[in-house]
């Protein structure tokens, strides 16, 4: 496996709001379903651990990208595009940040060095 690369050198505030307006899958229907299909084999563990434990957390995600081909209009499915990105508002007075929260955290599970990020929390 190759090492990881740094998408995001820097932090900075999150201008998005909760959810997005719209969306659009590229490719079809058969490509997301071949994706989750390799990703289901991955929980077998043929390439050890990390990769499985990653695999049970984006298989649900990618079973869901199918079925936004299937049922677009379905409230599931809605609900679960307005759950991409959520923003929790820090407090000033705590002087905490705000945090990025959301099913789209689950596509960035290691850090630059390789280690998964929050292992805790996976």
């Amino acid at each position: 496996m190759s090492s990881p690369k740094a998408l995001v050198e820097d932090t900075a505030p999150f201008p998005c709001q909760n959810g997005i307006p719209s969306i659009t899958l590229l490719g079809t229907r058969s490509d997301w379903t071949k994706l989750a299909d390799k990703i289901t084999r991955l929980e077998q563990g043929a390439l050890g651990e990390e990769p499985r434990l990653y695999a049970l957390i984006l298989n649900p995600i990618l079973i869901r990208f199918v079925e936004t081909f299937d049922y677009p209009n379905d409230l599931a499915i809605r609900r679960f595009w307005d759950n991409i990105i959520t923003v929790q508002k820090g407090h000033r007075l705590c002087k905490t940040d705000d945090v990025v929260t959301g099913w789209i955290n689950a596509l960035h599970y290691w850090e630059a060095n390789g280690t998964i990020i929050s292992p805790g929390l996976r």
